[in-house]
C-alpha cells in the first residue's frame, strides 16, 4: 500500500550487504543473508573454490602457506592456496613430508577441502595424512586434529575435522605415505573451513521467490517530506532489484507483496527520508 514520506524511521539505517546478499530486518536489527557461498557479516568472505561445504561453514579467509619440509622454496607451496587447481605443491619425497599453513589468526577448523592433481600425476597423488595444528608455527608442539586417508582421484575432496577447545592459528598436512613409492606427493589445492561467520542461505534466490523480511533494494535520494512526482520517480527505483518501488503524486509506495520502511540519512548526502521495500510476511 501507499505511506506518506513522513512515516517514522526504524531504529538504525542498514549495512551494505556485499556479493548481492540479501538485506532483512528482524523487527530489532539488520541482518544480511548471504548467498552464492559467500558469508561474513557482510557477506565480505569469498565463496570456496570447491563449493563442498554446508551452510554451517565459512571459508577460512587469507591463509598463506607458508613453508614445506623441503623449504627450499623450489617445491611451489605457495601453489596449495592460490585458488589454481591447475597449479600444485610438488613436496620433496612421498612419505613423512609436509606442507605448512598460517591462518593469520586462531581458528577452529571444521573441515577440509583437498584437489589431488590430474591422473597424469597419479603416482604422486599420496594416501596417508595427518592435520596437525599449533599456535607456535613451524616450530611446534603440532596436535593431531585427525587422520585422513586420500581418495585416489583427482577430483575434491571434503573431511570433516573434531573441533577443539581453542583455535589455532597454523596447520600442516603430514604425508604419512603416498599411493606410489618412490614419487613425490602433489597437491593441488586446500580449503580449509570454519564454523560459518554471518548467515549464509542457498541457493541463490530470485526476487519471485524470496522469503518474508527481505529487502528487494533501497529507494532513496530525492524524495522529502515534500516529495514530488520527478523527485520520487528519481528516487523510488534504485537498489539491488530496480522497480519494486514507485511513486504516485506526493506518496512513495512499493509494488504488491511489499511494505516500506523508512530510514533516515542513509545517503550521505543530506537526503533526510530514505526507504526500503520489504518482503511481506505472507
Amino acid at each position: 500500500g501507499q505511506v506518506e514520506c513522513t512515516a517514522e524511521p526504524p531504529l538504525s539505517a542498514p549495512p551494505s550487504c556485499s556479493n548481492n546478499g540479501l538485506l532483512t530486518y528482524d523487527g530489532s536489527q539488520y541482518r544480511c543473508l548471504c548467498i552464492n557461498g559467500f558469508s561474513g557479516e557482510l557477506c565480505e568472505f569469498s565463496a570456496s573454490l570447491s563449493g563442498m561445504e554446508t551452510l554451517a561453514m565459512s571459508k577460512v579467509q587469507n591463509i598463506e602457506a607458508v613453508g614445506d619440509s623441503g623449504n627450499d622454496g623450489t617445491n611451489g607451496f605457495l601453489n596449495i592456496v592460490d585458488g589454481d587447481i591447475q597449479t600444485l605443491w610438488a613436496s620433496d619425497g612421498y612419505s613423512d613430508v609436509y606442507v605448512e599453513f598460517d591462518m593469520q589468526i586462531a581458528v577452529k577448523t571444521v573441515a577440509l577441502a583437498v584437489r589431488l592433481p590430474g591422473t597424469s600425476h597419479s603416482r604422486h597423488w599420496p594416501k596417508d595424512v595427518k592435520l596437525e595444528l599449533s599456535n607456535t608455527g613451524h616450530t611446534g608442539p603440532w596436535s593431531l586434529a585427525a587422520e585422513i586417508q586420500f581418495f585416489g582421484t583427482d577430483r575434491w575432496q571434503f573431511f570433516e575435522i573434531p573441533t577443539f577447545a581453542i583455535g589455532y592459528r597454523y596447520a600442516r598436512l603430514f604425508v604419512v605415505a603416498s599411493y606410489a613409492s618412490g614419487y613425490n606427493a602433489k597437491i593441488s589445492e586446500v580449503e580449509f573451513f570454519q564454523n560459518v561467520v554471518g548467515t549464509r542461505v542457498s541457493p541463490a534466490v530470485h526476487k519471485s521467490s524470496l522469503p518474508p523480511n527481505i529487502f528487494a533494494g533501497f529507494f532513496a535520494g530525492y524524495c522529502r517530506s515534500y516529495c514530488n512526482g520527478d523527485g520520487c520517480s528519481d528516487g523510488c527505483n534504485r537498489g539491488t532489484w530496480y522497480g519494486e518501488a514507485g511513486c504516485e503524486n506526493t506518496k512513495c509506495f512499493c509494488n504488491s507483496g511489499y511494505r516500506i520502511i523508512q530510514i533516515s540519512g542513509y545517503d550521505g548526502r543530506g537526503q533526510q527520508n530514505q526507504y526500503l521495500c520489504m518482503k511481506d510476511d505472507a
